[in-house]
């Protein structure tokens, strides 16, 4: 055996220990079937996240491609050359809580679409060891370290892999693991382990996602997935934090983001599921929940929500007028309404005396004021609906770290935020049932807009009188 790239040390008892590798005869097709070279690079950072490796570095350069884990260690080189066994699938949960992604031991035979020889070192808490395999031949050696710190300076395994075949750029790699292995590095596959990768000594960071996180349960296992409707569809589907595919199950409802599952086997070059029930109930799953929680192409903002919306403003215009909670002289207008829309309440404009007409012109706000303040919180060319008594009501997306109702006394504008949860779930809910949800969050708005002009002692009388109120007329009107 050729040992040319072996870094050489004392070795204990003067003699290497052997093994004979074994690999199954379908093995090396599979291998064959990656379709790209990177996609072996994969099974090696694999290997490290099996190992519970909190971080990995990959070197690459003209002469060798290495990669070195901060993981447990290889103990039994007779179980890592056994191309082929099948030891992971027996294991749940690694000690960090990680699934593990290897089943097959593929990734050290892969070192073949790299390069011509592959030589490991690794160090357990025990002890340290440096193994050369030879494919030709069938077998390996191992030669045990006297030194447990004599190369690897932590716990871990590094794999050299020499006289490559393909030479990657940094950023080739680096793209590679943000497009397929973000969910190791993100905390996705696991939460509380994420694991840090470094290429080249630059720290790979893939763009956290944001969007809805949710969990569809089957009897197969747990669905986990992040979503966020877009223009365009582009879902991964991740088996254990690792891309597999992209997936589109419903074009109409586009949207951006990741379904990640731990029960569903994908085929040995990982560029698909294996046909079987639980691959069809994953798709069939995902597209059901695509379709319930992501709005279609045409859906600007939920139409239903909107009539709601309206007709909830219409009974609260005639509750504040039947309670006379507001004198005429007190009444809010906002800076987006006009004098015209208290007519529609039922209401006349007030004419103000000479003397008050002078003192209100004083202190009269002026209209680019007015302007900058609104355009301040309106977008674009929204437009909000127009309420009798001035406080108007805008239906969009807002931010998940905003709250359901978001007021603005000045302006006397409530926004329904689209990107809360709350919001999302009145969409699926009977007309009824709509408008009774909603009314409580409308009563909370004006709360905010109007306690200056009420007297009452606390807000939960106030929101408890008016959503009263509210479901009296409803009732009445039907």
């Amino acid at each position: 055996m050729n040992f040319t790239g072996a870094v050489m040390s004392k070795l204990v008892n003067n003699q290497p220990y052997k093994g004979r590798i074994v690999i199954h005869s379908s093995i090396i097709e599979e291998v064959a079937k990656y379709p790209k070279a990177l996609d072996a690079v994969r099974e090696y950072v694999c290997n490290g996240w099996d190992a519970d490796a909190d971080r990995l570095d990959i070197t690459i350069s003209d002469e060798l491609l290495r990669i070195e884990d901060w993981g447990t260690g290889i103990s039994n080189f007779d179980l890592f050359w056994n191309v082929a066994d099948q030891h992971k699938a027996e294991i749940e949960f690694t000690p960090y809580h990680r699934k593990p992604i290897g089943r097959k031991g593929l990734g050290k035979l892969s070192f073949s679409m790299l390069g011509n020889s592959i030589e490991v070192e690794t160090r357990t808490a025990s002890k340290a060891e440096y193994s050369v395999a030879d494919f030709d031949s069938m077998d390996f050696e191992v030669y045990p370290r006297e030194k447990i710190d004599e190369v690897l300076h932590h716990k871990g395994t590094q794999i050299t892999i020499r006289g490559l075949k393909i030479h990657f750029s940094k950023e080739e790699v680096i793209q590679y693991i943000k497009e397929s292995l973000y969910g190791l590095i993100l905390p996705i596959a696991s939460k509380n382990h994420p694991m840090k990768v470094f290429v080249n000594g630059e720290k790979v960071t893939p763009s956290p996602f944001s969007g809805d996180n949710g969990i569809i349960s089957t009897e197969f296992g747990d669905i986990f997935c992040t979503l966020n409707p877009a223009k365009t569809g582009k879902i991964d589907a991740l088996y254990r934090g690792v891309k597999v595919r992209e997936v589109n199950p419903a074009p109409t409802h586009p949207a951006r983001g990741y379904f990640d599952v731990d029960w569903v086997t994908p085929t040995p070059d990982r560029s698909n599921f294996t046909e079987t029930k639980e691959s069809v109930k994953f798709f069939a799953e995902i597209k059901k929940y695509i379709l319930r929680n992501i709005p279609s192409k045409n859906e600007v903002s939920p139409r239903d929500l909107e009539k709601s919306l309206r007709d909830i403003s219409k009974l609260f215009d005639e509750i504040l007028r039947d309670l006379g909670m507001l004198p005429q002289n007190l009444m809010p207008v906002s800076k987006t309404s006009k004098p015209s829309d208290l007519k529609v309440g039922g209401i006349a404009e007030r004419q103000p005396p000479e003397s008050e007409q002078s003192e209100s012109q004083e202190h009269h706000e002026p209209q680019d004021e007015r302007k900058r303040l609104q355009h301040k919180i309106l977008k674009g060319e929204e437009r909000p609906l127009k309420s009798a008594f001035g406080i108007n009501y805008v239906i969009r997306k807002d931010g998940k770290d905003k709250p359901a109702i978001v007021p603005y006394r000045e302006e006397k504008l409530i926004i329904i935020n689209l990107d809360h949860d709350l919001v999302k779930n009145l969409v699926k809910l009977r007309p009824l049932q709509r408008n009774i949800a909603l009314g409580f969050l409308i009563a909370r708005g004006h709360f905010h807009i109007l306690e200056h002009f009420v007297d009452l002692p606390r807000y939960e009388e106030f929101v408890d009188n008016m959503v009263s109120t509210l479901f009296s007329k409803m009732i009445s009107e039907d």
